[in-house]
C-alpha cells in the first residue's frame, strides 16, 4: 500500500468519524432532547451512527499492508487486526482492477490488498511456487512475469 492510499485511508476514517460524532452532538442529541425520546432510542441510534462512522476505519485495518513468504511455500497476509496464511498451492488467481486493488483468490476465499511495488517481489514469488495461478495479461505484464507452455520465469 503506498503512502498516498494510506494517507487518503487514514484522512477518510478521521473525516467520517468526526462528522458522525459532530452529527450525533450537533443533531441527534438536541433533537432526542426536544421529543423527549427514551434513553434506550438515543443510545441505539448514537450506536448505529458510531457504527457507521468506524466502518471504514474497520475496513482500513483489515487490509493487508504486508506479504511475506515463508521457505516452505506459505504467503502471510498481514493487516493490523489479523494475519492470514494461505499455501501457494492454494492460490487459484490474481486479479488486478482499475482502482488499484489486487484480488487474490484462494481455496478458502479471498484477500484484497490496494496495489503496492512492496507486493511486487512476493506475488512473482507466488507464481513460480505455483504456475498453475490464473492472471490476465496485464497482471503480468505488471509483475514482470513472463509465461511459457512450458515453464514460467520472472524478469
Amino acid at each position: 500500500m503506498t503512502v498516498g492510499n494510506r494517507a487518503y485511508a487514514a484522512v477518510f476514517s478521521v473525516f467520517c468519524f468526526a462528522v458522525t460524532v459532530y452529527f450525533i452532538i450537533d443533531e441527534l442529541l438536541p433533537q432526542a432532547a426536544r421529543e423527549h425520546w427514551p434513553i434506550t432510542t438515543l443510545v441505539a441510534w448514537a450506536l448505529g451512527f458510531l457504527a457507521f462512522g468506524l466502518l471504514p476505519s474497520f475496513l482500513f485495518a483489515m487490509t493487508p499492508y504486508k506479504i511475506t513468504m515463508t521457505d516452505d511455500g506459505e504467503c502471510e497476509f498481514q493487516s493490523l487486526l489479523r494475519r492470514r496464511r494461505v499455501r501457494a498451492q492454494q492460490i487459484r488467481s490474481i486479479e488486478w482492477d482499475d482502482d488499484g486493488k489486487i484480488t487474490i483468490r484462494h481455496d478458502r476465499g479471498k484477500v484484497k490488498i490496494l496495489a503496492d511495488r512492496g507486493f511486487v517481489d512476493p506475488l512473482k514469488r507466488l507464481f513460480q511456487l505455483n504456475p498453475s495461478i490464473e492472471a490476465d495479461a496485464g497482471v503480468l505484464e505488471a509483475l514482470g512475469v513472463v509465461r511459457d507452455r512450458r515453464r514460467l520465469t520472472s524478469s
